[in-house]
């Protein structure tokens, strides 16, 4: 009995390490999907800016194919499509070009279980950010406020 204690002691102490390796290594695996599909998008902002001599927004881009490699969620996957090509729904994908000769900006943000990750970029660089996810407002129990602030 005493063995069978002390085993679940060492295992208490560490599952909480080794659960959080493994969202830690969720993050860094869906961080690479997403600098991988800004890399595409910089890359097809290139090619449109020399074809058009502007740049294009993301109904721009796709709609001269130039992001045909990648499979927003609304779209049919085939059999042999990487899962890392697929654009959840969920993923908020911004790309915008205001024109006038102003540079274009790309936002790809996801929401994990406990936070939220985003790269950014344009056409001079890029970059990561992680955080928590926001909570959600509070809502109001049966009995008035959940949450009520000093007055």
């Amino acid at each position: 009995m005493r063995r069978l204690t002390a085993v679940l002691l060492i295992l208490g102490a560490f599952a909480p390490t080794a659960l959080a390796q493994s969202a830690e290594q969720v993050t860094k695996g869906r961080h690479k999907v997403l600098a991988s599909w800004l890399r595409i998008v910089r890359a097809a902002e290139t090619e449109y800016k020399s074809k058009h001599g502007r740049y294009g927004g993301l109904t721009a881009l796709r709609d001269a194919h130039m992001l045909d490699t990648l499979n927003f969620e609304s779209e049919k996957l085939t059999a042999t499509e990487p899962v890392t090509s697929l654009v959840p729904q969920s993923t908020r994908f911004e790309v915008t070009a205001p024109g006038e000769g102003r540079p274009y900006k790309v936002s790809i943000c996801e929401v994990l279980e406990e936070s939220s990750i985003c790269v950014f970029g344009d056409e001079m660089g890029a970059g990561y950010s992680r955080g928590r996810q926001p909570l959600p407002p509070p809502e109001d129990g049966p009995e008035g406020p959940l949450l009520s602030l000093p007055g």
